[in-house]
């Protein structure tokens, strides 16, 4: 498999691509803008002991003291509450890695298959399409072969995502090659984020034809794109 890769960045981000050599997306930078507003408050105050006041007199034989005394506390001012607001923003980002291109060598051999993983790292849940330009690995210029001689070999993709919901998963797909054409396959996370990367493996099928497959160079493009769901 061939491609080339691009590289591409958009704020806020709005999505990432990639042509089976997948590229990253610079991630928008994060800022925490808070601002704050306070009231004023003010303290209770003491209320003040009022009117203390002794009198004494003489009464009838003898005479008697009389005491007397008054306090009073003012009531205390009702408190002021305190409110504080606190603001932030953070972009949506999403980071593709890269990859090279899997070359399978010799085609007549059987049960080949490619491996790789991929960096992706997204703060947000996700879309994947996947599409392909032929749906087999084809012959450059006889795709549907000639005579009793192929032209192409099948093959299936599968596609494992980890995901944090926030518990760990790991969403899993597979596709004919011949169902990513024109639109392709799309997977999504869910309510899932994609910090661990993604794993994808192409496993080729038997050619089609009793002849075997036409000689010369084969070749298909994968293109996954990523876009926040």
């Amino acid at each position: 498999m061939r491609g080339a890769a691009h590289h591409q960045r958009a704020s806020p981000w709005a999505t990432a691509g990639a042509v089976w050599r997948l590229s990253s997306a610079a991630t928008a930078a994060a800022r925490l803008e808070p601002q704050m507003r306070r009231s004023a408050w003010s303290a209770p105050r003491a209320s003040s002991l009022r009117s203390f006041a002794l009198v004494a007199g003489a009464l009838a034989a003898g005479g008697a003291l009389a005491l007397a005394s008054h306090a009073r506390a003012d009531e205390v001012d009702g408190l002021r509450s305190l409110n504080l607001q606190v603001y932030g923003h953070l972009d949506q980002h999403c980071a593709l890695g890269k990859i090279d291109d899997a070359d399978f060598g010799d085609l007549t051999r059987t049960g080949m298959r490619a491996e790789s993983r991929v960096g992706l790292d997204c703060n947000v849940p996700i879309n994947v399409n996947i599409s392909a330009a032929h749906g087999a690995i084809a012959h450059e210029r006889y795709p549907q072969g000639q005579g009793p001689y192929a032209g192409s070999v099948p093959y299936r993709l599968e596609v494992q995502i980890p995901v944090r919901r926030p518990a760990h998963d790991v969403v899993t797909r597979s596709f004919e090659g011949g169902d990513l054409v024109a639109a392709g396959q799309t997977i999504n996370t869910g309510d899932g984020i994609a910090v661990d990367g993604m794993n994808l493996s192409v496993a080729l099928g038997p050619p089609v034809g009793t002849a075997g497959l036409l000689a010369g160079h084969y070749s298909e493009t994968i293109e996954i794109t990523v876009t926040p769901s």
